[in-house]
C-alpha cells in the first residue's frame, strides 16, 4: 500500500515539471521541439511549407512521408480493385480507371457484288465493336469503337485482279472487273480504333484482335455471249458449180479449175466465243466456187452406160466386150469415142473436184483459217468500248484483217493445187475404175451370170 502511493506521488512530481517547463517556455517565448517537417508557429507544430509533407495525412490514400518530408509510394498500401482489374496509385490517389471488357469483339459482315467484264461494281462491309467497362464507384456502361479498314484483292479462278478505283481504306470499295471471267477474291481488313477518353485500368484495354473478311466476286459474260467449246468446224463445204464448158479446149473430154481466192467464201457464226480474255471468230460455214465441164460440147455423144449392160443380150455382151474391151484390166488405150461414157469422164471430173481440190487443198486451207482464228483473237480491253461484249468485238477493221487471213490461205490452196506432181493420177484412176465396173459387166453377162 506504501509502495502505490510513493509511486503516484513520484507521476504526479513528473507531470508538474513538464507543466512548469512547458509554461516556463512559453512565458519565455522559447519554441518547443517539433517533430522533422514541421515548426512552432507560435501556437502549435504546423508542417513547414518550404516541404512537400510534414506527416502521412499530407499525402494521398496511398502514399507515406518519408524522413525527407517527401510523399512517396507507401509499398505496404494496395489500392481496390476496379471489376477484375487492378490499379496504379497515381499522384498518391488511386487511379481512376475503367476495367475494360472488349469482348465479344469485332463483327463484321462482307457484301460482294458479281459483274461483267469491265463493269464498275461495289463492295462493302457492315461492322460493329461494342466493348464495357465497369468504373471505380460500381457503376459502368458500353462504348461503340470505330474502325480501320483495308482493302485488297487477289485471283481465284480469274486470272486478274481488275482495278480499285478511288480510296481503299473506308467501309466500301468501288472496283472495275478485269477483262476476264472467274472468281477474284475480294478481302477486307478490319481493326478497331477505340475513341479517346477511355480512362483504361493498367493492364485493360478495349483494343480488340483484328480481323478480316472475305468473299470470292465472279466475273461473267454479257448476257448473249458464251464461251468456246471444242472447235467442230463448219462441216463439208458448199460447193458451188460454175459453168466451165467455154473453157473446153479441142482434145478435152471434161475441164475443171477452182476460181482465184477471192472468190471462195466464209461465214462466222453471229457472235464469237470467250476464251482467255479474248473473243474468237467461229467458222458458220464456208463455200467454194469452180469452174466445171463434166462432158465437154465436142465429145462424141456416150454409146455405152453402166445401166445399158442389162438390156444387152448375151451375144451382144460378148461381142462388145471382145471388141471395145480386150484386157481384163482396162487400159486408158482401150478408152476410145467407139465406147465412150459420159458417166466415167463425170467421175474423173468429181475426182478432180472433190479430192484433188476439195479435200487435199481447200479443206486443210479451211482447217489452217481455223486455227488462225483460235489463236488470233480479239483481246477484250477495259478501255476499248467495243471489245466489252461478244455482238461488237468484230468490227469492220478486225473483219477485213479475217478477210486478209482467208484470202492468204485459199492462195495457199491454190498453190497446192497447181503444184501437185499428179494431178491426173486420182482422177485417171477414178476413171478408170468406172470403166473396169462397165467391163467387168460385160463380162458377167458374157458367161451367162
Amino acid at each position: 500500500m506504501g509502495i502505490r502511493r510513493a509511486g503516484s506521488a513520484i507521476l504526479g512530481l513528473v507531470l508538474l515539471v513538464m507543466i512548469l517547463t512547458w509554461s516556463w517556455q512559453v512565458a519565455l517565448a522559447i519554441p518547443p521541439d517539433c517533430p522533422p517537417c514541421k515548426y512552432w508557429d507560435g501556437q502549435r507544430c504546423v508542417t513547414d511549407p518550404s516541404v512537400e509533407c510534414g506527416d502521412d495525412w499530407d499525402c494521398g490514400v496511398c502514399c507515406q512521408c518519408n524522413e525527407d518530408c517527401e510523399c512517396e509510394r507507401d509499398p505496404t498500401y494496395e489500392c481496390s480493385k476496379v471489376g477484375g482489374c487492378s490499379r496504379d496509385c497515381f499522384e498518391c490517389d488511386c487511379d481512376y480507371c475503367w476495367c475494360w471488357d472488349p469482348s465479344p469483339g469485332i463483327v463484321a459482315s462482307l457484301q460482294v457484288s458479281n459483274a461483267c467484264l469491265c463493269q464498275q461494281t461495289s463492295h462493302s462491309v457492315s461492322a460493329y465493336d461494342y466493348d464495357s467497362f465497369v468504373d471505380p464507384y460500381g457503376g459502368g456502361g458500353w462504348q461503340l469503337d470505330g474502325f480501320r479498314y483495308s482493302w485488297a484483292k487477289s485471283a481465284g479462278s480469274n486470272p486478274q485482279t481488275g482495278q480499285s478505283i478511288g480510296p481503299t481504306s473506308g467501309s466500301g470499295v468501288i472496283c472495275r472487273a478485269p477483262p476476264c471471267i472467274g472468281t477474284v477474291n475480294i478481302r477486307v481488313d478490319i481493326d478497331d480504333v477505340a475513341y479517346s477518353g477511355d480512362w483504361a485500368c493498367a493492364g485493360s484495354s478495349r483494343n480488340d484482335v483484328p480481323i478480316y473478311r472475305q468473299a470470292a466476286a465472279n466475273v461473267v459474260l454479257p448476257e448473249g455471249c458464251s464461251s468456246c467449246g471444242i472447235p467442230s468446224g463448219p462441216g463439208y463445204p458448199l460447193v458451188n458449180e460454175q459453168d466451165g464448158c467455154y473453157l473446153c479446149g479441142p482434145i478435152d473430154y471434161g475441164l475443171w479449175v477452182p476460181a482465184s481466192e477471192s472468190s471462195h467464201y466464209y461465214l462466222l457464226t453471229t457472235s464469237p466465243c470467250y476464251k482467255l480474255c479474248t473473243w474468237h471468230a467461229m467458222l458458220q460455214s464456208v463455200s467454194t466456187t469452180v469452174e466445171i465441164c463434166r462432158s465437154c460440147p465436142a465429145n462424141p455423144p456416150s454409146v455405152l452406160y453402166y445401166h445399158d449392160v442389162a438390156a444387152m443380150t448375151q451375144v451382144e455382151a460378148c461381142a462388145y466386150l471382145q471388141t471395145h474391151f480386150p484386157n481384163n484390166l482396162v487400159q486408158f488405150a482401150d478408152i476410145r469415142p467407139d465406147n465412150w461414157c459420159g458417166d466415167c469422164v463425170a467421175i474423173h471430173e468429181s475426182t478432180h473436184l472433190w479430192q484433188d481440190w476439195v479435200e487435199e487443198q481447200f479443206m486443210p486451207a479451211v482447217e489452217a483459217f481455223m486455227a488462225y482464228l483460235d489463236l488470233c483473237g480479239v483481246p477484250i480491253n477495259c478501255s476499248q468500248p467495243t471489245s466489252l461484249h461478244c455482238q461488237t468485238a468484230i468490227t469492220a477493221s478486225v473483219k477485213s484483217e479475217l478477210d486478209n487471213a482467208w484470202e492468204y490461205f485459199m492462195s495457199l490452196a491454190l498453190i497446192g493445187w497447181q503444184l501437185d506432181p499428179d494431178s491426173e493420177g486420182d482422177a485417171q484412176a477414178a476413171e478408170l475404175e468406172c470403166y473396169q465396173q462397165i467391163a467387168d459387166a460385160l463380162r458377167a453377162k458374157c458367161l451367162g451370170n
